[in-house]
């Protein structure tokens, strides 16, 4: 307090001021008023310090990354933290800001607001798309994936962990250095298409994360991975079971499949979906329907069998239907389509949106002549929206 008002040592005072308002909020948190009040006058302090080049501003900027989570309620900590940030940017430069744009993040969804969450990271990985932060921007795409999965998005989720794996695998190419963090991300795919109820994806997954865990066959690692591979082979065998008699007549060539890759759960429930397996099996399987994670499940799985399929997301209890033709150019659309619109309701709180009605009907339809983008067309009698898209894949894949 001597040197509060000292003005022959502007720095040392300024020091003086913050370490004792930090204190005084440190040992009061329980006291609202004293809070606010200290924030407040934390904040002045930091505002004022763009001119004093000497004072050491970091140390309690440090602090409030490390607790910040504990102020949470106060708007007044908000106003403290775009300071902070500002600061940072200008003494420390953008990466260093979009560090605290992360922390912060994490703050929010240990608290479970997850808007505020992907609000904060979407801001640190435009900071983040410099090649000396890359692994930085990544760790968001990763964390982006895990709100979406608590928020259950998993189109969003998924369109994440494609973003990181096709970053690793180009930096496998680039280099010939196998991330074991492809392992993770391929482990968490597979539960996303799970729970999408989309099988073919399933085993094109499963081949890609064998394939992969040969470079990394560890005694350790390899114990956990088998329990990983038996989980999924597990929840696989429930989907399967979930086949509805029209779709059985397609399914007997999956049987090769799925002994090729080693998935002995979910090969012996197609036996028994398909009438193959033995009479000392026809009691196991019925009870397995039982487990908690058939009702995860999508109502039937998606074979991928037909000429149109069709895809839904549910957001804020509007559901968006997309009918699409069974080809790799359509499906390729519609999952960057739905994971588009899922990551930008996101970021919307509950009670600041509603939709007008319960259903949004999308149809994407494919036509040789159509230029890119294609076309996007609203029918206002059957309210029903349509995309005309070009019908060669590379018409896409060759444009930025």
């Amino acid at each position: 307090k001597k040197l509060f008002n000292d003005k022959t040592r502007p720095n040392n005072s300024a020091k003086a001021k913050l370490v004792y308002y930090e204190l005084n909020l440190f040992f009061n948190y329980n006291n609202e008023e004293i809070v606010k009040s200290s924030l407040k006058k934390i904040n002045n302090i930091l505002l004022n310090s763009f001119d004093l080049l000497y004072l050491d501003v970091l140390t309690s900027i440090n602090i409030f990354k490390e607790i910040g989570g504990a102020f949470e309620k106060y708007n007044e900590y908000d106003i403290l933290f775009d300071s902070i940030c500002e600061i940072v940017k200008k003494r420390e430069g953008d990466i260093k800001q979009g560090e605290l744009f992360l922390s912060r993040a994490i703050q929010k969804l240990e608290i479970k607001d997850y808007s505020s969450s992907l609000f904060l990271l979407d801001k640190a990985r435009i900071l983040f798309m410099k090649e000396e932060s890359i692994d930085d921007l990544f760790l968001c795409s990763i964390i982006c994936c895990d709100i979406y999965n608590k928020m259950n998005l998993l189109w969003a989720a998924r369109k994440e962990l494609l973003f990181t794996i096709n970053h690793f695998s180009y930096t496998f190419l680039k280099t010939g250095a196998l991330n074991q963090k492809l392992l993770k991300c391929f482990t968490e795919l597979i539960w996303i298409e799970l729970l999408l109820g989309r099988v073919p994806q399933i085993l094109l997954y499963t081949v890609h994360l064998k394939t992969i865990n040969k470079n990394f066959n560890t005694p350790e690692y390899s114990q956990k991975f088998e329990k990983i591979l038996s989980d999924q082979d597990g929840v696989l065998a429930l989907l399967l079971m979930k086949s509805k008699i029209w779709q059985l007549k397609n399914l007997p060539p999956l049987l090769v499949v799925l002994n090729n890759l080693n998935l002995k759960t979910a090969e012996g429930a197609l036996q028994f979906a398909l009438g193959y397996s033995d009479d000392n099996e026809s009691d196991i399987y019925p009870h397995i329907l039982k487990q908690p994670a058939f009702f995860d499940l999508p109502l039937i799985p998606e074979l991928h069998s037909t000429q149109y399929i069709h895809y839904r997301a549910i957001i804020f209890g509007c559901s968006f239907n997309i009918m699409l033709k069974n080809t790799i150019t359509s499906i390729e659309f519609a999952e960057d389509l739905l994971g588009t619109i899922e990551a930008f309701f996101a970021t919307f709180k509950f009670e600041s949106l509603f939709f007008n009605k319960s259903e949004v009907l999308i149809d994407i339809r494919e036509y040789e002549f159509t230029k890119y983008p294609g076309e996007f067309i609203y029918d206002e009698q059957t309210e029903k929206i349509t995309i005309k898209i070009p019908e060669l894949l590379s018409n896409y894949q060759s444009k930025d």
